[in-house]
Formats: C-alpha cells, sequence, structure tokens
C-alpha cells in the first residue's frame, strides 16, 4: 500500500516527483522478495500476513514479537489486492507526465442546455466535465486528469 499511495500520489501532482524513486524501489523489493512463480504461467504473491489486530488475551498485543508470530498466507486477497494497485499505478508511471503541463478546454457557449436538480435548481448538464450521467464528458475529463492533464470549460 505504500508502494501504491507513493506512486498514485506523484502521479497525481500531491507528491514531488523524488517520492517516484521510494515507489520503484519499493515496487523491486515486493517483485523480488514476495512474488514467486511456479510451473506454467502460475504467479503466486507470498509473505502476507493472514491476521493481524489487537486486543484479546493472550495475544494481539500489538508487540512485534506478536506480528512476526501470526500465521503468513499465500496469495491472500488483503495482499493481492494492494499489489495488484502497486502494480497498475507502476505500469502507468511512463504515462503520468504525458498531460502534465496540458490543458483541455471545452466550449461551453453551444453546450449550455439546463434541467432541473433534485431540488428543482437549475443546472448545467451535457458535454460538462464533471457530468457523470450518460450526457457528460466525465470519463474524457477522468483520462485527462489520469494523464496529468488539466480540463477547464470556457
Amino acid at each position: 500500500m505504500f508502494v501504491y499511495a507513493l506512486a498514485k500520489g506523484v502521479r497525481q501532482g500531491y507528491l514531488p516527483q523524488s517520492y517516484l524513486a521510494n515507489a520503484e524501489r519499493g515496487y523491486k523489493g515486493i517483485l523480488s522478495r514476495f512474488i514467486q512463480t511456479g510451473p506454467g504461467d502460475d504467479v503466486s504473491l507470498t509473505g502476507t500476513v493472514k491476521v493481524g489486530g489487537l486486543g484479546g488475551e493472550p495475544y494481539r498485543d500489538g508487540s512485534y514479537a506478536y506480528y512476526l508470530s501470526e500465521k503468513i498466507a499465500t496469495n491472500d486477497a488483503k495482499g493481492v489486492g494492494a499489489h495488484l494497485l502497486a502494480s497498475a499505478e507502476m505500469r502507468e508511471r511512463p504515462n503520468a507526465k504525458l498531460g502534465r503541463g496540458q490543458t483541455v478546454l471545452m466550449d461551453a457557449w453551444f453546450n449550455s442546455q439546463k434541467r432541473p436538480d433534485a431540488f428543482g435548481q437549475q443546472v448545467s448538464f451535457h458535454y460538462k466535465w464533471y457530468d457523470q450521467s450518460n450526457s457528460g464528458y466525465s470519463l474524457l475529463g477522468y483520462l485527462f486528469n489520469n494523464f496529468g492533464a488539466e480540463t477547464k470549460t470556457l
């Protein structure tokens, strides 16, 4: 999750570019330490703690010794999920700068349709970056933003 958070934070511009080196180093560590290949195309993620928590007697005291004594699982959903998120971010890092510094401008002069919202207020819709109904450009806006471009409306 640290690798995922660092890589996504850099991609979205919340963290400085220098943090990407830490994400890359962590991801290489994950691949070398926790990914095992088997016969054929089998790939497994090893080393995920099966259960961890606090409280209860006589265990779960939160100590280092307790954490190291917990059972380790292969392909545990918690670990696989975190690995998939990190892998997706690391795969996108070459594309993260494609749109950085670019602005995609939408002309709202001809796209100025209005309709009442749930409170009866007239709101703009249709060809708007934020409109997530079937009439909007929210997917395009998401893609442009995902590649670092800024979206604006004229």
